[in-house]
């Protein structure tokens, strides 16, 4: 029974494969702090993971400084180094393109509680955008 249950699931797997048009329109692209400054192409529909080092249990997180005319901001998940405690980890900025040009994208590492002088980091980089095929 179990093994016809999986042979009857493969099909469906590979059509679902097979119904992506474009293969890079679902990958996604990720930068980190070692980006600071960059400029990353990309093109509409596109996907970018920008993925800092923070650790939430100082009150300090990684925040978007602005708005992202160009942009989605599709989700934000913070994944942790270990299981210990306080051991700090990394938040993640899922973006999706949605407009065409220029833009400088920023995120600050803050307490927003206490405004923008308790930045401690910043990091930018420049998107640049172009219309898909």
């Amino acid at each position: 029974m179990r093994s016809t249950f999986l042979l009857a699931c493969v099909p469906l797997a590979l059509l679902a494969c097979s119904t992506q048009s474009n293969p890079t329109m679902n990958a996604i692209r990720t930068i980190t702090e070692a980006d600071r400054g960059a400029v990353v192409e990309m093109r509409t529909g596109e996907r970018l993971a920008v993925c800092l080092n923070e650790n939430p249990s100082t009150g300090f997180r990684w925040a978007l400084d602005g708005e992202a005319r160009l942009f989605d901001i599709e989700d934000n998940r913070y994944t942790a180094a270990s299981a210990n405690l306080g051991s700090g980890g990394q938040t993640c900025w899922f973006l999706r393109a949605k407009g065409v040009g220029q833009e400088a994208i920023a995120f600050k590492l803050w307490r927003h509680w206490e405004g923008d002088k308790s930045i401690a980091k910043r990091f930018e980089f420049t998107a640049s955008v172009a219309p898909s095929n």
